[in-house]
């Protein structure tokens, strides 16, 4: 049976959400600064001419000034909170979503049109469908730009790789949308698709893959998918048999659950004193914590890692890690906290000048693993579920009214010190000035 996927890709996502808030800005390039900072990770499509994607910010600032391109620091939040708006308002059209990234999510319109896929025999369902499905796109398109101002790309196919590569299309196309639904467009995108622009090809396999004479998705889709697989890995063999309208990649319209959380940053200044250590690393653990709960989950284990400057080959190195396994499972700040900076305290070794920290959750659980039988080392073992039912509910309040207040007003005490590691921000504008997603 046909199926119908399309994939929504906001354009220059970074971008994009800071000229939301600014209309001044609608014509003028603009760029947007990775951590610290540091490199170009966004650009407006007036800018793309003037700077190349990654290129450290020192390296530009003389074309910044001439071209007066508009520099924002990377402001995460507010980006998370439009895209939450975007993948939120999808339900609108369908409500078989997959989200695939902070900008990007894939449809399944199959059942929306699922009588007419039984009752139209052959290729003509495909011709029957097209005026349809350009209206559906561009109701998306239009209703997304009217209420959030993010404009996004549409492309359609009869599989997950395929409608990446309409959506590519899409992107150049003044009207956003593009479908693949038809053999012969599909054919016609894959001879003039280069290589590196099909979805599932990685930098590694590319050389080997040229060094066989492959330049085009259609070269690629020329080739023998069980030998490729053979040669390479299943994975490309179902990227091959996708390339030829089959449908491989399975949809999948529930919200992935991460197996693991991490929260990193480089200092804004190298750090040398333990005490400053233990207000980031808290700091990175109580933003883990959260995370963790977002997505309705509880960790077995903390691990907390240390970097010194890898560019710095004149300064003594150190890159040290350590992880506590805990006897029960858990979602609670406290704990992770206390685990995070017990590693550091491990790990820590004075003479070394530190530039980043981490701190990852892993081996997690779904939530309703937070209550289990009785341990010998649990926090109250007399009463240990009640006692995690307690921790949970404070943990949850906290969120909520963390979420409900602006700049996260509740926080733990060993978050409180010297802040000379927080990254520097020069170009930051605030996550309020965005407005609240019940608006409009």
């Amino acid at each position: 049976m046909l199926k119908i996927y399309a994939i929504l890709d906001c354009n220059s996502f970074f971008a994009s959400c800071e000229k939301s808030l600014h209309p001044e800005w609608a014509d003028r390039p603009l760029i947007v600064l990775s951590n610290n900072d540091g490199c170009v990770v966004a650009r407006s499509a007036e800018a793309k001419k003037y700077v190349p994607m990654g290129v450290p910010f020192y390296q530009i600032k003389s074309v910044v000034r001439r071209e007066k391109i508009v520099v924002c620091s990377g402001n995460l939040p507010l980006y998370t909170a439009i895209s939450e708006r975007i993948m939120e308002m999808l339900n609108r059209w369908t409500p078989d979503i997959e989200v695939y990234s902070i900008d990007e999510a894939f449809l399944d319109f199959t059942g929306l049109f699922i009588w007419e896929i039984r009752r139209t025999p052959g290729k003509e369902i495909v011709t029957k469908l097209g005026d349809r499905l350009q209206k559906l796109a561009g109701e998306m398109i239009l209703t997304i730009w009217n209420e959030v101002g993010i404009p996004v790309s549409i492309g359609i196919g009869p599989n997950k790789t395929v409608a990446k590569l309409a959506n590519r299309v899409a992107k150049d196309l003044s009207f956003h949308y593009c479908n693949l639904l038809d053999d012969e467009k599909r054919i016609d995108v894959l001879k003039n698709m280069p290589l590196e622009e099909v979805w599932g090809i990685g930098r590694r396999i590319l050389p080997k893959l040229k060094l066989l004479g492959v330049q085009t998705a259609w070269d690629l889709s020329q080739l023998n998918p069980v030998q490729l697989g053979k040669r390479f890995s299943v994975s490309q063999e179902r990227t091959v048999r996708e390339l030829c309208g089959e449908c491989c990649l399975e949809f999948n319209a529930h919200k992935k659950i991460k197996k693991n959380i991490q929260v990193s940053s480089s200092f804004g200044t190298m750090v040398s004193e333990l005490s400053e250590l233990e207000t980031a690393v808290s700091s990175f653990a109580a933003r883990a914590a959260v995370k963790l709960r977002r997505q309705k989950s509880v960790t077995t284990s903390v691990f907390t890692r240390l970097y010194t400057n890898p560019y710095r080959q004149d300064l003594p190195q150190y890159f040290p890690e350590r992880g506590i396994r805990f006897s029960l499972p858990t979602g609670s700040t406290p704990e992770i906290i206390r685990a995070a900076l017990a590693n550091l305290r491990e790990i820590y070794q004075p003479g070394f000048l530190y530039k980043r920290a981490k701190v990852m959750l892993t081996d997690l659980l779904e939530e309703s693993s937070l209550i289990r039988q009785p341990c010998l080392f649990d926090l109250d073992p007399d009463h240990p579920e009640e006692s995690r039912k307690t921790d949970q509910r404070v943990m949850n309040l906290m969120d909520q009214l963390n979420s409900e207040m602006k700049n996260s007003p509740l926080f733990f005490a060993s978050e409180i010190g010297r802040r000379t590691w927080k990254p520097h921000s020069d170009f930051h504008f605030p996550v309020s000035e965005f407005p609240d997603s019940d608006d409009g």
